[in-house]
Protein backbone atom coordinates (compact mmCIF):
# COMPACT_ATOMS: atom_id res chain seq x y z
CA UNK A 1 0.00 0.00 0.00
CA UNK A 2 1.40 3.39 -0.97
CA UNK A 3 0.71 6.47 1.12
CA UNK A 4 1.30 9.51 -1.11
CA UNK A 5 1.67 11.96 1.79
CA UNK A 6 4.68 9.94 2.99
CA UNK A 7 6.47 10.08 -0.36
CA UNK A 8 8.49 12.83 -1.95
CA UNK A 9 9.74 13.04 -5.52
CA UNK A 10 13.48 13.56 -5.63
CA UNK A 11 15.64 14.67 -8.52
CA UNK A 12 15.52 12.13 -11.30
CA UNK A 13 11.87 11.24 -10.55
CA UNK A 14 12.70 8.76 -7.76
CA UNK A 15 10.19 8.48 -4.93
CA UNK A 16 11.61 8.55 -1.40
CA UNK A 17 9.44 7.30 1.46
CA UNK A 18 9.74 9.19 4.71
CA UNK A 19 8.34 6.56 7.05
CA UNK A 20 11.73 6.16 8.76
CA UNK A 21 11.84 9.89 9.58
CA UNK A 22 8.32 9.76 10.99
CA UNK A 23 9.00 6.69 13.11
CA UNK A 24 12.32 8.06 14.40
CA UNK A 25 10.62 11.35 15.31
CA UNK A 26 7.90 9.49 17.18
CA UNK A 27 10.48 7.38 18.99
CA UNK A 28 12.51 10.46 19.96
CA UNK A 29 9.39 12.19 21.26
CA UNK A 30 8.37 9.15 23.29
CA UNK A 31 11.86 8.90 24.78
CA UNK A 32 11.99 12.60 25.70
CA UNK A 33 8.49 12.48 27.21
CA UNK A 34 9.37 9.37 29.20
CA UNK A 35 12.64 10.82 30.51
CA UNK A 36 11.17 14.22 31.43
CA UNK A 37 8.29 12.53 33.27
CA UNK A 38 10.68 10.13 35.03
CA UNK A 39 12.76 12.99 36.45
CA UNK A 40 9.62 15.03 37.20
CA UNK A 41 10.29 17.92 34.81
CA UNK A 42 7.53 19.67 32.88
CA UNK A 43 7.18 18.39 29.34
CA UNK A 44 8.98 20.59 26.78
CA UNK A 45 5.85 21.15 24.70
CA UNK A 46 2.94 23.59 24.53
CA UNK A 47 -0.53 22.53 25.68
CA UNK A 48 -1.55 19.47 23.65
CA UNK A 49 -4.22 20.79 21.29
CA UNK A 50 -2.58 24.18 20.78
CA UNK A 51 0.76 22.51 20.02
CA UNK A 52 -0.73 20.06 17.56
CA UNK A 53 -2.69 22.80 15.79
CA UNK A 54 0.44 24.95 15.57
CA UNK A 55 2.37 22.12 13.94
CA UNK A 56 -0.50 21.41 11.54
CA UNK A 57 -0.66 25.11 10.68
CA UNK A 58 3.06 25.22 9.92
CA UNK A 59 2.76 22.15 7.69
CA UNK A 60 -0.29 23.56 5.88
CA UNK A 61 1.48 26.89 5.34
CA UNK A 62 4.43 25.09 3.75
CA UNK A 63 2.13 23.00 1.55
CA UNK A 64 0.20 26.14 0.51
CA UNK A 65 3.45 27.89 -0.45
CA UNK A 66 4.48 24.96 -2.65
CA UNK A 67 1.02 24.93 -4.28
CA UNK A 68 1.13 28.69 -4.99
CA UNK A 69 4.63 28.48 -6.47
CA UNK A 70 3.68 25.57 -8.75
CA UNK A 71 0.36 27.11 -9.83
CA UNK A 72 1.42 30.71 -10.39
CA UNK A 73 5.19 30.86 -10.82
CA UNK A 74 6.14 27.75 -12.80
Amino acid sequence: MSLPFLAVREQGGRVSHRMNEILLSLLAGLLVGFLFSAIKLPLPAPPVLAGVMGIVGIWLGGALWKFVVVQFFS
